[in-house]
């Protein structure tokens, strides 16, 4: 993959977050919500016929996920300064988290 290549970082809001999309970035991201659909939102044996994520479906169908396409290289050394590491920074600190998840039954 050489610089320039685009692919999505999924950062979970908790506001309405509807992404601008250019055709490249509409491949990415139809890339992303059917891999959402196909895989994260279905029932895996590994998690006991549960979701590998059970908010995934929820969150799509509410449009409360952002999505953020940025251009990088896979030799591109995440600086703790540069831009997607800033989005982590910012996701991590907007996360409480939820502690441990026990299916109901």
């Amino acid at each position: 993959m050489t610089r320039g290549t685009s692919v999505a970082l999924l950062v979970n809001q908790w506001d309405l977050a509807i992404p601008v999309v250019t055709s490249r970035e509409g491949a990415v991201l139809d890339a992303v919500l059917r891999w959402s659909e196909q895989f994260i939102e279905q029932p895996h044996e590994v998690f006991g016929g549960l979701p590998v994520c059970p908010f995934a479906r929820a969150a799509r169908l509410k449009q409360t996920i952002r999505f953020e396409i940025r251009p990088f290289a896979l030799d591109d050394p995440l600086e703790f300064h540069g831009d997607i590491m800033a989005l982590v920074r910012e996701f991590a600190d907007q996360v409480q988290p939820l502690g441990p998840l026990r299916p109901c039954l």
